[in-house]
């Protein structure tokens, strides 16, 4: 039971996962014009936005998208790099690392009328949750020792 346990939680699956997650969902946001048109979406609270509250809200977006991005190129390097123990140690950092910017940007921003995570709808669950999987894999994988090929 314990293999399949930990065939379920292997490391390099899940870095591979969530660093395709947050290099492909804002690569495709962006280039779609989603991020651009849904971007006044996430300030709904104030009603129409000027032009130039929308240019905001729309580079806010962007950026946000792009340093997700960012670090799902770093996850995918960790990933595909690394082995175990520290690919699973350097993903636990990764993820802690992502899930603390998130909350503390979004918490931050909620506090000035932002409602980004409302916006999301169903998607947020996937986006929550391959994350965390990534991470119980990775610190449950915290000792693992690589295994020989020999």
């Amino acid at each position: 039971k314990k293999k399949h346990t930990m065939k379920f939680f292997n490391t390099r699956f899940w870095l591979l996962a969530s660093g395709t997650l947050f290099t492909v969902f804002p690569t495709i946001a962006a280039l779609s014009g989603s991020t651009v048109s849904g971007a006044p979406a996430y300030w709904a609270s104030f009603g129409a936005l000027s032009d130039r509250e929308t240019a905001i809200a729309v580079v806010v977006e962007l950026a946000w998208g792009f340093h997700v991005l960012g670090l799902g190129l770093v996850i995918l390097a960790i990933g595909l790099l690394a082995t175990d123990p520290l690919r699973a140690r350097l993903g636990v950092v990764a993820m802690v690392g992502f899930a603390l910017s998130q909350v503390l940007s979004v918490g931050t921003a909620a506090q000035f009328g932002y409602g980004g995570a409302d916006a999301m709808g169903a998607f947020a669950i996937v986006v929550m949750g391959v994350p965390l999987l990534t991470l119980i894999a990775c610190a449950v994988s915290w000792n693992k020792k690589t295994v020989s090929s020999e």
